[in-house]
């Protein structure tokens, strides 16, 4: 397992960069909340904001956006279009039955079927990050036992406190690891992101249910992996 800075990791895939910026701007954009004139709430104390001011807020917020976004290997450009070439499908989160015959926790569910998924495809690693630049992977404040447990694994892996580059996770270290990280999404809602390295375009987006949300330009490989997956 490797933990690399964003930028080294999209370079295994300049396409799940283009993902990544396109998802970016698809949920993050400040235009969503930008400032209307009238009254509004900043730190706590409501104030009256003409259009200047609500102008010099919404530029300085588009600026921060734009120094957030993740950087494309080989220039920025075709961002919107590759994210209008991309289907989509949802998988349900899986539930398989341990050897007595209850069920599996979610996280091992998941991460069980998804060393099926990648056995199918060929995929002898994932690539795995943050859709969020800025989200930690692991939050230092959260005590909730379980979430603790894969916190302090990961940093014994070499993970350090504070991470928000990628991981590397070889197909043989999923079983034991993904699990873990799942953690980060069932507990804070990490925005977690997975491909294998290039040509791969499959790109697929884990929920805070356990259901996976592919992307991908290349209907066969998703049909396949979906295939695998829900098997």
């Amino acid at each position: 397992m490797e933990f690399l800075r964003r930028g080294d990791l999209f370079a295994g895939n300049a396409d799940f960069a283009r993902f990544a910026r396109w998802w970016q701007g698809e949920r993050y954009h400040p235009s969503h909340s930008f400032f209307q004139p009238g009254p509004a709430l900043i730190d706590g104390e409501e104030i009256m904001l003409d259009e200047a001011a609500c102008l010099a807020r919404n530029v300085q917020m588009e600026l921060d956006f734009n120094a957030m976004l993740d950087k494309v290997p080989g220039g920025e450009r075709n961002v919107s279009t590759f994210g209008a070439s991309l289907t989509s499908e949802t998988l349900p989160a899986p539930s398989l039955p341990s050897p007595d015959g209850t069920p599996l926790a979610p996280g091992l569910s998941l991460s069980k079927q998804l060393v099926i998924g990648m056995e199918a495809m060929g995929w002898e690693q994932l690539l795995l990050t943050s859709l969020h630049p800025e989200q930690v992977m692991f939050e230092s404040w959260h005590d909730h036992p379980p979430y603790a447990a894969a916190r302090a694994q990961f940093e014994g892996l070499g993970m350090v406190p504070g991470f928000t580059g990628g991981i590397v996770m070889e197909r043989c270290e999923v079983a034991d690891h993904m699990p873990q990280l799942l953690q980060a999404v069932f507990v804070q809602a990490l925005p977690l992101a997975f491909a294998a390295p290039a040509p791969c375009a499959l790109f697929c987006v884990v929920s805070d249910r356990g259901a996976l949300l592919c992307h991908g330009t290349n209907q066969a490989d998703l049909a396949c992996f979906s295939k695998a997956f829900t098997f």
